[in-house]
């Protein structure tokens, strides 16, 4: 993300988690602004598509269907626990 009037990035602490209650899965993301002056808001892109997947539930957007029409098997798990580890450019 590029600083307030300023073509660098500015680095940036996040904190993500990831439980599993039985058949329930949770992912937790937050990030630290730095204390020099940024743009607005922050927006970076997350690799693969989790849109049928998961669902953004605060702050609220959309209404939800649930449960989802697809499921995360153990391999699905571990890519949506990993997802945050590559991020890029927002589309």
């Amino acid at each position: 993300m590029a600083g307030a009037n300023t073509d660098q990035a500015t680095p940036m602490s996040a904190y993500t988690a990831t439980f599993t209650i039985k058949q329930l899965a949770l992912q937790v993301f937050s990030i630290r602004p730095p204390d020099v002056p940024i743009a607005d808001s922050v927006q970076f892109g997350l690799p693969g598509n989790w849109d049928d997947v998961t669902f953004q539930i605060w702050p609220i957007e959309n209404a939800i269907q649930w449960p989802s029409r697809f499921f995360l098997d153990d391999a699905a798990l571990d890519l949506l626990k990993d997802r945050w580890m590559t991020l890029s450019e927002p589309p």
